[in-house]
């Protein structure tokens, strides 16, 4: 009987421990939802003494992805070559590593950094454009004629890379771009990324000390940046929408730059 009450009474104790733990999150989570509506109130107050509307619902609280290092392989020049010849095209390397195939008057040419150009197309119509994008990670074309894409990563747009279709009439003539290697290593989650408010102050800052003419922000969203060299990587990074241009501002060092 003994046994029985004191089983029923650490029970008892433990479920009080869990509801007080519940409530502690819960109160946790108001306070610091609380400090996220005061900084971006106060964020508010800071652009509309610079002369910037900043509504505080433009801001986001979603937390940038962690980005990823990349590592080329020679796969992604194989699917870039047979995706445009058959298996039998001629290949050559030149001396700064670009791979060049050729056929029936197809050229197709990567070079070592991953830019690409596709000359000499008559078979290749918009299905396989579209086609391309989704096997390659580029946005889909709006529509069947000549257009710019961008490259996505994990859904996200990469701000600066992109590819360029050429067409005559429904006729695909030409491609060139950049491929990003589908290789890739994720960067540590323990490396500290800039949230939305943080990276509204660095373009505050970077707008005040280049006297950049703005009046409005209208949006703040996440995308990426390809850093290519000797280390390529795709950096987070919050792309800030004004009513003059768009800014982009790097997740991991705060650069404020434009495209």
């Amino acid at each position: 009987m003994e046994r029985h009450r004191l089983k029923s009474v650490m029970i008892l104790i433990l479920a009080l421990l869990n509801l007080f733990l519940a409530v502690y999150l819960v109160r946790l989570r108001a306070v610091a939802a609380a400090a996220e509506r005061l900084s971006e109130q106060q964020l508010s107050a800071l652009f509309e003494a610079g002369g910037i509307a900043l509504s505080p619902s433009a801001v986001s609280r979603k937390p940038l992805p962690p980005g990823c290092s990349l590592e080329r392989d020679e796969a992604l020049g194989d699917s870039l070559a047979s995706f445009f010849l058959p298996a039998e095209a001629e290949e050559r390397r030149e001396e700064d590593g670009t791979r060049v195939w050729t056929d029936g008057g197809v050229t197709v040419r990567l070079t070592a950094s991953g830019t690409f150009s596709v000359t000499g197309l008559t078979a290749c119509g918009p299905s396989s454009c579209r086609r391309f994008c989704r096997q390659f990670g580029y946005r889909q074309p709006a529509g069947s004629g000549s257009c710019t894409v961008q490259a996505l990563y994990n859904h996200l747009e990469v701000c600066n890379c992109q590819a360029a279709f050429i067409f005559d009439g429904d006729a695909w003539r030409s491609a060139s771009g950049t491929l990003i290697p589908r290789r890739t290593v994720p960067f540590s989650r323990d490396v500290q990324l800039l949230s939305a408010s943080a990276a509204l102050s660095a373009f505050l800052s970077y707008r005040l000390e280049k006297r950049a003419v703005v009046s409005a922000v209208t949006g703040v969203d996440q995308c990426c940046v390809l850093r290519n060299g000797e280390e390529a990587a795709l950096e987070p990074a919050w792309r800030i929408l004004t009513d003059t241009v768009d800014y982009y501002v790097n997740g991991v060092d705060g650069t404020v730059f434009l495209m």
